[in-house]
């Protein structure tokens, strides 16, 4: 009979293997991508909601993809909802996060913007990993219907199907640059190599 290893690690082994999944994407730093945002600007619209993001949750904080009414990118994740949401499989729904006592105690909760209302579901990858959420967030309790989380994670599956696309786009790339016998850089390599220098130098100017 099978043993499902996952059951079998530690929560500490457990992160350890999220955070190598999450480095493998290589996601975390990368400018906007206008897919990304148009999935943020959808579910923000869907839900009527001013807040949210697509956020990847790295060791020591929160890091987002795509926002809608943060001026950061990032925090601390001693700050982060979306870290409980990635600690379970299914959406997390807090009603009113003043009320909640993981939550009562968050800047964003208790100084401005004051956010009160906050659902996510988990961004899972192929592996079974959460390594991020996509959110949505009000300055106001609200109720979250059975259909509006169903809706949600059907947001984060459209992220996760990004993520993979994301993944095949670049392994065929790598290998459009790569010479199939000596596996080093091939012609096209160097000559995408040298246009891209000439344009970064063509901008300086």
């Amino acid at each position: 009979m099978g043993v499902n290893m996952k059951v079998m690690q530690t929560n500490e082994q457990l992160e350890e293997a999220r955070l190598r999944e999450l480095y493998s994407l290589d996601i975390l730093d990368t400018p906007l991508e206008p897919q990304f945002d148009r999935i943020m600007s959808l579910a923000a619209r869907y839900f009527k909601t001013s807040y949210g993001s697509v956020t990847f949750v790295d060791k020591e904080r929160q890091w987002f993809k795509a926002s809608m009414g943060y001026q950061t990118h990032e925090d601390p994740r001693q700050f982060s909802v979306c870290s409980f949401t990635i600690q379970q499989p299914k959406i997390l729904v807090i009603p009113d996060l003043s009320k909640d006592n993981r939550t009562a105690h968050f800047p964003k909760v208790q100084e401005d913007p004051h956010l009160r209302f906050y659902a996510g579901a988990p961004i899972i990858t192929d592996r079974g990993y959460s390594v991020g959420a996509i959110c949505v967030l009000d300055q106001e309790p609200r109720v979250f219907t059975q259909d509006d989380q169903q809706a949600l994670l059907d947001f984060a599956q459209l992220v996760s199907s990004e993520l993979r696309l994301r993944q095949t786009l670049k392994c065929l790339s790598a290998q459009a640059f790569t010479d199939v016998l000596t596996g080093l850089p091939n012609r096209r390599a160097f000559e995408y190599a040298l246009a891209h220098a000439c344009q970064q130098a063509e901008n300086t100017k």
